[in-house]
């Protein structure tokens, strides 16, 4: 097998979308992702087209015709999301869609800092909160939400207790689905969210992803007073 038909630059790990390192790679200007990036397809190419090691077919035979095990628990589908630098995911089940940044109307004479005011969604206006805030540990100051750059904003707009709620977060990443032993309860969670929120904890591709309680946040959500 040709070696340079495997080897790969995967700069999206360090200097692109899922990658810390600074500086950022400036075709993220462009690109604004890394799956949108020429360099990121050229790869996935490189990968497809190499050949075949050797003992591979014979390998995979042998796992086609192995016993079908059963997975224990059910397979649930979520959508995972980025509030500040903590992953998060919600039930696909409530999720309604998701939006493209646009402008949030304040409400007048509002004092309720959860409540970012309104939205137009569709033709509709939908009340838009702060789910950093709504969900947030009370020690922490989550008031800075909106002074740095946030990378990818989207909107997401969910249903909770028969009502629409939108929110804004950092970036979404995609559906995926776990099953519901993927999931274990933290005891020592001690990020910005509150611990009475956290469903449990999944370690998906090496990052800790926070499963939101979706009953809790549905009871919070109704007892909101605008």
């Amino acid at each position: 097998m040709n070696d340079h038909l495997t080897k790969v630059n995967d700069c999206w790990n360090t200097i692109g979308t899922w990658g810390d390192a600074v500086p950022r790679c400036e075709r993220l200007i462009d690109a604004l992702h890394c799956i949108n990036c020429d360099v990121y397809a050229a790869a996935g190419r490189r990968l497809l087209n190499r050949n075949v090691p050797q003992g591979y077919l014979e390998e995979y035979g042998k796992r086609l015709s192995a016993p079908i095990t059963e997975k224990s628990g059910a397979v649930n589908s979520s959508i995972i999301f980025r509030i500040d630098d903590n992953w998060v995911a919600l039930p696909t089940t409530m999720l309604e869609s998701v939006l493209e940044t646009s402008g949030i109307h304040s409400l007048p004479h509002s004092k309720n800092q959860v409540i970012l005011g309104v939205v137009n969604v569709a033709g509709e206006l939908m009340v838009c909160v702060s789910l950093q805030r709504l969900i947030g540990r009370p020690d922490l100051d989550s008031d800075n939400e909106d002074v740095r750059d946030r990378g990818f904003r989207r909107k997401i707009v969910i249903t909770a207790d028969h009502c629409q709620w939108v929110f804004p977060v950092d970036e979404v990443l995609g559906m995926h689905r776990f099953t519901a032993g993927d999931a274990e309860k933290s005891q020592h969670y001690s990020g910005i969210i509150d611990n009475k929120y956290v469903k449990g904890i999944v370690n998906w591709q090496q990052k800790p992803v926070i499963h939101l309680d979706e009953d809790r946040l549905a009871r919070t959500l109704s007892g909101l007073r605008i």
